[in-house]
């Protein structure tokens, strides 16, 4: 095909998209690759992936992630005129010739746009990046699973939320929320939970249409499956932390179905093989426009009013003083947003003096904000609560180290009963801190170390609790 009948196809209208889509790119790919004198086998292995990703694409069955189609483009040496109109076709909306009988009547534009994700209230502000990364992430061909985690209050629904509503699938976006669940440590039972809470967000929410299920608990996940086996549709799966033995419902739900893909949000990975994790901290916090210090004056600047668009909010030692703030919550959004609440009555000294001595002054009154969410020392303390012993002791014990520290360091201070099998039980312990989000490992610039980092929050707590009463 010359360039010049490109050129005419980029301006191909918008309702025949898709059509071109999987008329012409399947092609294009397999007639270059064929005059490169190259096999499906050739192609594979210099773009690093699978044959059979090779093949799906070929036939139009599988739709190029933007990485993907960057790589086909150089692998089969498209021009340069021409890789515009080649990643329009690549990014364009896979239709399938066989839709399931459930979509049948349903107009396409009901199906792309039915979504039951609750709208946020607030624009979303310093997780750009991981927003466009996930949400390509989830929509190209890499990956059918993703999984934020971090404490709480550092944004994981937030962020899910934004996500849900940046993308398209043809059967919708289907959001559940699995907070007010009681915690399950049986298989059996996390599995019913679950299967429940997604069937009532199936029938009750606005993303796809559903008969009720009449299925008993004991067959319900198998009909859960077989209604989602042929729908292209993001499963998001809100706050799944007390809920982790259902990990078996989501590895059925990956290998029963085609085109349902998952996103979940939990306090740690579920430690799954086609898990992508992405781990969340709290916002960067420098003197200037840093993510922290602009989620300080969005959210300030509601209760302030025109104090925080005036000149003293543009002078340095403002700035430093917001910072000062960001920096004793590890610049996480809850307590940003807590500390934020205080403009209202206090200077900003005075909120970081009161932040200093006491967390217990980050809370909020609003009756929008979930019950768990009002207090963050509250918040801490549950986090500190879900621990076992030994892992409070270690974090009791670390808590003495207030600028991090190395392995060996916390080896001499911190003894435990060698393991039968010659493993170091302390550094098992830090490794699931770490998991937990309550322990970071960091390379010291100056002497290129390897340290590790307590959360500032959960060390002021732990020396909180250590220290008695007068």
């Amino acid at each position: 095909m010359s360039q010049l009948n490109f050129a005419a196809e980029a301006a191909t209208p918008a309702h025949i998209a898709t059509v071109t889509a999987n008329q012409l790119l399947p092609g294009w790919i397999r007639r270059r690759r064929k005059s490169l004198d190259m096999t499906q086998a050739d192609l594979a292995q210099r773009l690093a992936c699978s044959i059979s990703t090779i093949q799906k694409v070929e036939e139009g069955e599988r739709r190029p992630s933007k990485t993907l189609a960057t790589h086909l483009m150089e692998a089969l040496e498209i021009a340069e005129g021409e890789r515009p109109v080649f990643m329009r076709l690549a990014r364009a909306r896979l239709t399938r010739s066989n839709p399931t009988p459930r979509n049948a009547g349903r107009s396409e534009e009901c199906a792309r746009s039915a979504n039951n994700t609750p709208f946020p209230i607030n624009a979303l502000i310093g997780r750009e990046v991981e927003s466009a990364w996930i949400g390509d992430l989830l929509t190209g061909d890499d990956a059918r699973w993703v999984t934020l985690t971090g404490l709480p209050g550092v944004g994981k629904t937030r962020l899910a939320q934004h996500i849900a509503h940046s993308v398209q699938f043809e059967d919708g976006v289907c959001y559940v929320s699995l907070a007010g669940l009681p915690a399950q440590s049986e298989t059996e039972a996390a599995c019913a939970a679950i299967t429940q809470a997604i069937c009532n967000a199936l029938q009750t929410g606005a993303s796809v249409d559903v008969p009720l299920f009449n299925a008993t608990p004991r067959d319900a996940p198998d009909a859960l499956i077989a209604h989602l086996r042929e729908l292209h549709l993001l499963l998001v799966l809100d706050n799944f932390e007390h809920l982790l033995a259902a990990r078996d419902l989501l590895i059925r739900l990956l290998q029963e179905t085609r085109w349902v893909k998952l996103l979940i949000t939990s306090r740690e990975r579920l430690r799954l093989r086609a898990e992508h994790v992405v781990r969340l901290a709290g916002l960067p916090v420098e003197d200037g426009a840093s993510p922290a210090l602009q989620l300080f004056m969005a959210r300030a600047s509601r209760v302030s009013g025109p104090y925080m668009a005036g000149p003293a909010f543009a002078e340095k030692h403002a700035a430093q003083k917001m910072a000062r703030i960001c920096r004793l919550v590890d610049g996480l959004p809850l307590g940003i947003e807590m500390a934020c609440e205080l403009m209202a009555t206090q200077s900003l000294d005075e909120i970081g003096d009161a932040i200093e001595r006491d967390l217990n002054v980050l809370h909020s009154t609003s009756p929008d904000v979930p019950e768990a969410h009002r207090n963050l020392r509250v918040m801490v303390a549950s986090v500190w609560a879900q621990l076992s012993l030994d892992e409070q002791r270690v974090v009791a014990q670390c808590a003495a180290f207030p600028g991090g520290f190395g392995f060996e360091e916390a080896n001499q201070a911190i003894r435990f009963d060698e393991e039968p099998d010659g493993c170091n039980p302390l550094r098992t312990m830090l490794d699931a801190l770490i998991e937990k989000s309550l322990i970071r490992r960091v390379v010291d610039d100056a002497t290129k170390q390897s340290l590790y980092l307590l959360h500032p929050l959960l060390r002021r707590f732990a020396v909180s609790s250590q220290t008695p009463d007068p």
